[in-house]
């Protein structure tokens, strides 16, 4: 299988998303014709006027010209609408796994994820050679460890 560009599979992402019909029917249908200027424009420009002179064939022609843009703000205003949505998902999901480390005589609190890879870090226990145990913060991702962070010379107690 050959190799796609990234320009290639957001084209192609573009293509199948909700926004492609609409835009390419408000850039054709909704400025046709173009010359001298889109049509729409000028039906726009005569409303604005004041509308003297406008027949029913000239307010069908607003609305056969101006339904593609309308459309196009729609589905615009309901694909951020569920980006907004899928974002707000992703980020109570995140703080759902990610460990909190709470100090037990002041109330401060920390939440901490992996700058390598971004992950949420999680509460675990490191054994030592010892045998004594320490707390610990890991990524599962890639596998990153640090001691817990500590608060009032002790360590954080972890909620999750």
């Amino acid at each position: 299988m050959a190799h796609k560009s990234y320009a290639y599979k957001k084209m192609n992402s573009f293509l199948k998303s909700n926004l492609f019909t609409p835009l390419l029917i408000s850039l054709t249908l909704g400025l046709a014709p173009f010359t001298p200027e889109p049509h729409l424009f000028g039906k726009i420009r005569w409303v604005m006027g004041g509308g003297v002179g406008m027949a029913g064939m000239d307010v069908f022609d607003l609305v056969l010209h101006g339904a593609p843009w309308i459309w196009l703000l729609y589905s615009l205003g309901k694909s951020l609408s569920a980006s907004a949505k899928k974002i707000s998902k992703l980020d109570s999901i995140k703080k759902k796994i990610m460990a909190t480390y709470e100090c037990a005589s002041c109330g401060m609190a920390v939440n901490a994820s992996c700058a390598k890879c971004d992950q949420p870090l999680e509460n675990d226990h490191l054994t030592l050679d010892d045998g004594s145990v320490v707390q610990i913060s890991i990524c599962r991702k890639c596998e990153g460890k640090i001691k817990s962070p500590q608060c009032c010379g002790a360590d954080m107690s972890c909620t999750v």
